[in-house]
């Protein structure tokens, strides 16, 4: 019989096991090929050069670049993933680990360190935060996906020239890995539990800081709200996303199709009014009760203290949970059109 400890530890790995090498195809060299190109340091220059997963930011030189996890199988899962990540994401960075002994981190930079197969930047995973994401959830990495998809979404911010600023890139890539996490679903077992918690605690309240990436219920609502976006093709939740960091987000219930009348239809404008009166009104007694089902939720789903959902996740005066609320409760309640 096989070392149970074993078959545990080869089973929680291939949970995150769907495919063929492409991300991080430099893995498993045994040299630092390549990584002489990429000058890092200075990095933590957020706006300028690049983006972190944390607001904390930080440094590192060409020697703190890692070809591999020296853990085989871990590799192995890093390749794996990368075909669905190039795939939805329809772009190709070359990919490193990096020592993040400073501080767990991973980051997303346009420059070009190997043009054959990673023509559209560099995207580098932290050693300590590899670690401390394992841990989480007993090895199982569930979040691990979502934080490359984080900075993959750094990758297609890079190429589409995005003019948002620091923190909404930062909310914008958090939306499209929860959006990600939710097309992951259809084909491979995942929790998006520990994913959430992950970006949750990852929030801080450093408003002056230029790096800063939003507030912990920010972080928490947009991956959230992605997820829920998660049949939408990437043109459309892309934009989407900016949109919803920007303030300007509307439910994908609304026909955007102008309708065409006569000007002498008033029984229809009165009837339509009214319709649209009535729907209003179902939506502000739906978001009555957010705050309530956003503890729920947080308390069972996430697992947060009762103190933090009330008083950071689910506060009801924070206009990103009030955006994220109203979207959910405009489809409760579609417009009858």
């Amino acid at each position: 019989m096989r070392n149970s400890k074993k078959m545990h530890s080869e089973f929680t790995l291939s949970l995150l096991v769907i495919g063929v090498l492409v991300l991080f195809p430099g893995l498993l060299a045994t040299t630092n090929a390549g990584a002489s190109s990429l000058n890092v340091s200075g990095y933590h220059t957020v706006e300028a050069n690049g983006c972190w997963l944390s607001g904390l930011g930080g440094t590192f030189g060409r020697s703190d670049l890692l070809p591999s996890t020296g853990n085989f199988q871990i590799d192995s899962v890093f390749q794996r993933e990368g075909i669905a990540l190039v795939n939805i994401f329809q772009v190709r960075p070359w990919g490193y680990f990096f020592n993040d002994s400073n501080g767990p981190n991973a980051y997303a930079s346009p420059e070009v360190t190997n043009a054959a197969y990673g023509p559209d930047g560099t995207v580098v995973f932290g050693m300590t935060l590899l670690r401390g994401e394992l841990a989480r959830d007993l090895g199982y990495g569930f979040s691990v996906p979502a934080i490359l998809a984080h900075e993959f979404t750094h990758i297609v911010q890079f190429k589409r020239h995005s003019s948002l600023n620091t923190m909404q890139r930062e909310l914008q890539a958090d939306y499209m890995a929860g959006w990600y996490m939710g097309r992951r679903g259809t084909w491979v077992l995942t929790d998006v539990r520990p994913a959430f918690q992950s970006f949750f605690e990852k929030g801080d309240y450093d408003f002056n800081n230029p790096s800063h990436h939003g507030t912990p219920q920010q972080r928490l609502a947009a991956i959230s709200s992605g997820f829920v976006d998660a049949s939408l093709p990437l043109d459309q939740v892309y934009r989407r996303s900016a949109d919803f960091v920007a303030g300007r987000a509307t439910s994908s219930r609304v026909d955007p199709t102008p309708r065409v009348r006569s000007s002498g239809d008033s029984s229809s404008d009165s009837n339509e009014r009214t319709s649209a009166s009535d729907r209003e009104n179902k939506i502000q007694e739906c978001m009555a009760g957010m705050p309530e089902r956003c503890i729920d939720t947080c308390l069972h789903s996430y697992n947060l203290p009762y103190a933090v959902c009330k008083s950071q996740a689910c506060r009801p005066e924070d206009p990103t949970n009030q955006r994220s609320w109203r979207r959910a409760c405009e489809r409760r309640s579609p417009s009858s059109r």
